[in-house]
C-alpha cells in the first residue's frame, strides 16, 4: 500500500544518494502509485484496439440513402449479417433513419460499419425515430452471475494468469469481471454496502481446466489488497448464444441525431472487446450523449458529443460520457461540452483507461465529475483541456489515478459570454494515492486551486474530522449491531453495539444492511428508510429495500448510511495525495515551494513514447507548467472547437466568487 510514510521514505532516501552521486541528480517523474501499469496504446498489455485500429479497406456494400425517414434498420442488419468479417458496410452520405436497435456479434463482430463522414451538412446522420434507442451494441446481459468462487494463490499487479477451483464453465473470448473484496481500513469501499466493488473487466484467452488456471488480458492493475478473510473472485458476464461479446467491431464517420426521440443515450454499448468508436458525432441527446459498459481495451476517438437540447440538462444523469465496469481503454482526441456532468464513472468501477488530449468545456456550475461509482482505480489522464476533474466521493471510493501535463482552467461558460471560476481540482472523501503532477491550474485572477476539503461534492460543510490513516475512521463506518427483532423480509429492529455516530437526518435515513464475511458477505439489503433513536440505540427497519430480504433474527449485521452518511472531513485524501510540479494560476503563485520540480524532470508523456499523429504540427508535449500555453487550440480537439464556434471563448480576468479553502 503506497502512503505518506511510504513517500516520505522514499523522498528521504532519494535525497542521500544525490548528494552522495552527483551523477544520479537528473530523476526523471514516474508515478509511485501506478507504477509498472502498462498504458502503452494498442497492445495486448495496454490500453485501446490491440494490434490499432485496422483499415478494412474491403467495401463489401454500399447503402444509399431514400432521402426521407423510413425506416432502414433491416437494411443496415440484413448488410451487416451478409458481411464477411474484415470488411465494411458503408452507408452513403445524406439521412438514414433507424428504429429500435439492438446490434449483436452477429450483426458487427469483425466488422466495421462506416458513414461518409461526421459533418452533418455533407455527411451521414441517422436518425432515431420516436421510440427507438439510438444505436446500441448488446454482448451480454448487464447482470452477472453469481459467484463462483475465490481465486486461489497471491495474485500479483502484472498477472494475467490466476488460478480457481472450479473453471469447468468458462469459455475463452469471454469477458470477466475481477473483484477485490472491500477493505474499509484503505478504504475500498462503498458507502451504501455494496461488497466486491474494486473490480477490472477483462478478457479470457485461455482456459486450462487440468491446470484449474485462466489467462486474461490486460494484466491485473494492482496487487490485490485483501482484509482479513477477504477474498479475489470472479463474476463472469452472462453471454449465452446472441449475447457472446462483440470483438474487433468498428462504428466509424457518421452523427447520430436525437432530435426526433426522447431516448436516453445515442450511443450505448456494452459486453465488448477490441472495439472502437471513431468520427463519430452525436447531436440533439435527450440526457446522454455515450454511455459503455462491461468492456475491457475498446477506443474512442475524433468523436464529438455535442450539448444536450435538454432545458433541464444542468440536473443529475445528463452526462455526455458514462462508464461503468470499462478497462483497458482508451479515450483520445474528442470534444465533450454542455452536459451534466461531462464524463462519469458510474454503475461498477472502471480501471486502467487512459483519457488523453481531449477537449471538455463545462457551460454550467462546475461538475465535470469523473468518479461517481466506488471503485475506480489507476486511470491516467493526459493532455486535456478540461474545465476541471473531480471525484465526488458520492457512492464511495476511487484510488490510485494519475493526472498529468493537463490544462485544468476551471472556466466555465454558461451562456458563452459569461464565464466564471471553478475549481481545476476537487478531490472529496475516500479519494486515495492520486497524483496531480505537471498540470496548469486555473486562471490569472482566480484564488481556486485543488479542493480536498469537502465531504462529498454536494456537502458543503463537515461536522467532524476522520482519518483512516491515523486510526480514526469515519463514525459512521462503525455502525455494527444484532437484528434483535424480524418482523419481515424487509421490516425489523437493530439494536446498535456502538454509538449512533453522526448519521445525517438519522429519523429519514437511507441505509444498506450487510452481514456475514469473507464470501459470505455478499448478504445485503437496502431499506428505503431507517428510523434511528440515538438514545436506545435502536434502528427502526421500515423495509422498501432491494436486493434479497434481511436475515434470521439474532444475525450480527452492520448498516451503511449511503450517500448522505459520512459527513466528516476525509483528512486522508489530503494526506495521500502527491502534488509535483503544478503551475497555480490562483494569486499568481506559480509552482509553490512545496512542488518544485527541483532535478526531477517530467517525461513528455506516460503512456506514448513519441507525439501521436494527430498531434503533429502542434506542440509536444502541449502543455508545460514551466512554458504554460493557455490556448485552447494547444490541442487539436480544442482548435476543432474553437473553428465551430464564431467566435473565440474568450478567458477574461474576473473577481473569484468565492475563496478556496485549501
Amino acid at each position: 500500500m503506497h502512503s505518506m510514510h511510504a513517500t516520505l521514505f522514499s523522498v528521504a532516501s532519494l535525497l542521500t544518494l544525490l548528494l552522495a552521486e552527483p551523477a544520479l541528480r537528473a530523476a526523471t517523474y514516474a508515478p509511485a502509485s501506478t507504477a509498472a501499469i502498462d498504458w502503452t496504446p494498442n497492445v495486448a498489455s495496454g490500453v485501446g484496439v490491440p494490434g490499432g485500429i485496422p483499415a478494412r479497406s474491403t467495401i463489401y456494400t454500399t447503402l444509399t440513402t431514400t432521402g426521407d425517414m423510413t425506416d432502414r434498420l433491416a437494411d443496415i442488419y440484413a448488410a451487416l449479417i451478409a458481411c464477411p468479417a474484415g470488411q465494411t458496410v458503408k452507408l452513403g452520405p445524406g439521412p438514414f433513419a433507424i428504429s429500435y436497435t439492438e446490434f449483436r456479434q452477429h450483426h458487427l463482430g469483425g466488422k466495421t460499419l462506416r458513414g461518409s463522414g461526421s459533418d452533418p451538412a455533407t455527411g451521414t446522420v441517422i436518425h432515431v425515430l420516436p421510440g427507438g434507442n439510438g444505436i446500441k451494441l448488446r454482448g451480454s446481459d448487464t447482470y452477472l452471475s453469481p459467484l463462483t468462487g475465490e481465486i486461489t494463490g497471491t495474485p500479483a499487479k502484472g498477472a494475467t494468469t490466476l488460478a480457481a477451483a472450479n473453471l469447468t464453465t468458462w469459455l475463452v473470448n469471454r469477458l470477466v469481471e475481477l473483484q477485490t473484496e472491500n477493505d474499509d481500513t484503505l478504504p475500498v469501499m462503498s458507502v451504501g454496502g455494496s461488497p466486491f466493488i474494486k473490480r477490472q473487466t477483462v478478457l479470457v484467452t485461455a482456459v486450462d481446466t487440468g491446470a484449474g488456471t485462466m489467462t486474461f488480458q490486460p494484466p491485473l492493475y494492482q496487487t490485490p489488497v485483501k482484509r482479513t478473510g477477504g477474498a479475489l473472485v470472479m463474476r463472469w458476464l452472462s453471454h449465452t448464444g446472441a449475447l457472446a461479446p462483440i470483438l474487433g467491431a468498428g462504428l466509424e464517420d457518421f452523427v447520430i441525431d436525437g432530435l426526433a426521440s426522447d431516448t436516453h443515450t445515442l450511443l450505448s454499448a456494452g459486453g465488448m472487446h477490441g472495439c472502437w468508436f471513431k468520427n463519430i458525432r452525436v447531436k440533439n441527446t435527450y440526457r446522454h450523449g455515450m454511455y459503455f459498459g462491461e468492456s475491457a481495451q475498446i477506443e474512442l476517438r475524433d468523436c464529438v458529443i455535442m450539448p444536450t437540447r435538454d432545458t433541464n440538462w444542468g440536473s443529475s444523469n445528463h452526462g455526455g460520457l458514462g462508464l461503468g465496469a470499462v478497462s483497458g481503454s482508451l479515450f483520445e482526441n474528442n470534444i465533450i461540452e454542455k452536459h451534466f456532468p461531462l464524463i462519469k464513472m458510474e454503475g461498477a468501477a472502471c480501471a486502467g483507461n487512459v483519457f488523453g488530449y481531449n477537449f471538455i468545456l463545462q457551460h454550467y456550475g462546475y461538475y465535470v465529475g469523473v468518479t461517481h461509482n466506488a471503485g475506480n482505480h489507476c486511470n491516467l489522464w493526459e493532455g486535456n483541456a478540461m474545465t476541471s476533474i473531480q471525484t465526488d466521493g458520492y457512492f464511495g471510493s476511487a484510488a490510485d489515478d494519475v493526472v498529468f501535463r493537463n490544462d485544468l482552467h476551471g472556466v466555465v461558460i454558461d451562456p458563452f459570454t459569461t464565464p466564471f471560476y471553478a475549481y481545476p481540482v476537487q478531490l472529496s472523501r475516500f479519494t486515495r494515492r492520486w497524483e496531480i503532477v505537471g498540470n496548469q491550474l486555473g486562471r490569472t485572477g482566480t484564488t481556486y486551486g485543488i479542493e480536498t476539503w469537502l465531504p462529498t461534492a454536494f456537502n458543503g460543510s463537515s461536522n467532524g474530522v476522520a482519518n483512516n490513516y491515523a486510526g480514526d475512521p469515519h463514525v459512521d463506518l462503525l455502525l455494527t449491531g444484532v437484528l434483535t427483532t424480524r418482523t419481515g423480509d424487509g421490516t425489523g429492529t437493530v439494536t446498535l453495539d456502538t454509538t449512533v455516530g453522526q448519521l445525517e437526518n438519522p429519523d429519514v435515513s437511507q441505509l444498506g444492511v450487510t452481514w456475514g464475511t469473507g464470501l459470505a458477505a455478499t448478504g445485503r439489503y437496502g431499506v428505503g428508510k431507517g428510523e434511528v433513536n440515538p438514545t436506545t440505540r435502536v434502528v427502526t427497519l421500515t423495509g422498501g429495500g432491494y436486493e434479497s430480504v434481511l436475515p434470521a433474527q439474532g444475525t450480527a449485521v452492520r448498516l451503511w448510511p449511503n450517500a448522505n452518511g459520512y459527513r466528516e472531513r476525509d483528512d486522508a485524501t489530503a494526506q495521500s495525495l502527491v502534488r509535483l510540479g503544478n503551475y497555480y494560476a490562483k494569486d499568481n503563485v506559480g509552482i509553490p515551494a512545496v512542488e518544485a520540480l527541483g532535478s526531477t524532470t517530467l517525461p513528455a508523456s506516460l503512456y506514448r513514447s513519441s507525439a501521436p499523429s494527430f498531434m503533429a504540427g502542434y506542440n509536444w508535449p502541449p502543455y508545460d507548467p514551466v512554458t504554460r500555453d493557455t490556448r485552447f487550440a494547444a490541442i487539436p480537439a480544442g482548435a476543432r472547437y474553437e473553428a465551430t464556434r464564431n467566435q473565440t471563448p474568450r478567458m477574461p480576468t474576473i473577481s473569484p466568487i468565492s475563496t478556496s479553502k485549501n
